[in-house]
């Protein structure tokens, strides 16, 4: 559902899908929260449960409601806890809530963010999802023009970390999203 959804949004556009969106969580997502399901069943519930609601904090971002972005957000990552799936939270932290901090203008808030991403993650995401992390906790040093605050942090593997590409985030290009979103390692 969250990717035919994702779809009617680049489609048609947040403004018009949103709606949608919400009424979907209110209406059936809240009854199927409410029942009562075996461990593995409750946690594939509360994974596909963050992913639809982290696009609903997308769409409230970009129908220019951050506020309310920031709560689907928060809901979003306690349901990836919920789920266990600590690369997903992570992706939320670093993409989703780092993103809205940018537009917000608060890099040091970026950072942390994404700093948090890396080590609520560490060892259980891929390299391509570390690096999304590190990037993003660059991304928010480079605004705050704190070149030494990033500057031989190094990744993992003590590897030093180029600029950011590009002023705007991935979100929405062709390919990118399911790209950059962690997968778990041992899934």
């Amino acid at each position: 559902m969250t990717e035919a959804l994702t779809r009617l949004d680049h489609q048609y556009g947040s403004g018009h899908v949103r709606p949608v969106v919400v009424h979907y969580l209110n209406s059936v997502v809240s009854g199927l929260l409410a029942g009562s399901y075996r461990e593995a069943v409750g946690r594939e519930l509360f994974a596909a449960v963050a992913r639809l609601t982290e696009l609903a904090g997308y769409m409230a971002v970009d129908t220019g409601q951050p506020g309310l972005a920031q709560r689907y957000y928060i809901q979003a990552l306690r349901l990836a806890q919920a789920a266990g799936d600590r690369g997903y939270g992570g992706y939320v932290l670093a993409a989703s809530m780092s993103h809205l901090a940018a537009q917000l203008g608060n890099p040091e808030e970026i950072a942390q963010l994404a700093r948090a991403a890396q080590e609520g993650t560490r060892g259980r995401v891929t390299p391509r999802a570390e690096a999304m992390f590190y990037a993003a906790e660059a991304r928010g040093h480079a605004l705050l023009g704190d070149a030494a605050g990033h500057a031989g942090r190094g990744g993992p593997r003590g590897r030093g970390h180029g600029p950011g590409r590009g002023r705007g985030g991935l979100r929405g290009r062709p390919g990118v999203d399911s790209a950059l979103r962690p997968r778990v390692s041992g899934r």
